[in-house]
């Protein structure tokens, strides 16, 4: 854990450097970005951090004084946390939770959508949300799939469809992409139509977890961080700029 945590900080510092000459944000709303493995993420005067079963919350106004003001009790298992909006959505080992933020202080579930027992990032752009699914040690299971909601209504998400991968982890979206770390893959799927998406181009990488800034790309692995340059106009031209190993 403290490994992840490290390198999930040198990632941010990272994109943090690269913000200095590139104007483009990625998240309008929320001042602090993560990864789709994060457990905690700030949005806007607030930082929202899970443990194993409860959501926190803290008010940082004052950023040298941070003062906790509620924590909630989610369920079982609870793995990561992702912000899109006024929207937290939290991924557990058996399901996905959506949790609004008309009350910052205080998060309200809006519902949630039950799976089979694996680990479980999430990541959404509103309309449509994103669950991998995948095995290890910890959660055991068997399945190895990405899930796809349409999520128009936060409070009755729609299973779309599944499909097949190696072992996928983290997401980001960029644009009409959907960038999957699988096993040793980075996979771009073209999610224009959520129905029926499909890979339209892959890097060979061994990653788990991958940050989309701007047009800029941050893929996190065991041994290393590489930044990519994205391509809006076409994605087969990702180039790596570097490369950064520990």
């Amino acid at each position: 854990m403290n490994r992840i945590i490290f390198l999930i900080a040198l990632a941010t510092l990272a994109i943090s450097c690269s913000a200095d000459s590139d104007s483009t944000t990625f998240n309008d709303q929320g001042t602090g970005q993560g990864g789709s493995l994060a457990r905690f993420i700030i949005v806007e005067d607030y930082l929202y951090t899970v443990d194993e079963e409860s959501l926190h919350v803290f008010d940082i106004h004052q950023a040298e004084a941070p003062v906790k003001v509620n924590s909630q009790y989610i369920g079982f298992g609870i793995e990561t946390i992702y912000s899109f909006e006024n929207t937290l959505f939290l991924g557990s080992q058996l399901g996905m939770y959506i949790y609004g933020l008309d009350d910052p202080t205080s998060p309200q579930l809006l519902s949630e959508a039950n799976h089979l027992r694996s680990c479980d990032p999430v990541v959404s752009n509103y309309n449509y949300t994103f669950v991998s699914l995948h095995t290890n040690a910890t959660c055991q299971g068997q399945l190895n799939q990405l899930e796809v909601y349409e999520t128009s209504d936060l409070t009755h998400p729609v299973l779309l469809g599944t499909m097949p991968f190696e072992r996928p982890i983290g997401m980001g979206i960029y644009q009409d992409y959907l960038i999957l770390s699988d096993l040793d893959k980075i996979r771009f799927l073209d999610i224009t139509n959520p129905r029926s998406i499909h890979v339209v181009y892959q890097i060979t990488a061994d990653t788990y977890d991958v940050i989309v800034r701007g047009h800029q790309l941050f893929a996190i692995g065991p041994e290393e961080i590489i930044q990519f340059d994205l391509d809006p106009a076409q994605i087969s031209n990702t180039t790596m700029i570097s490369r950064l190993t520990y």
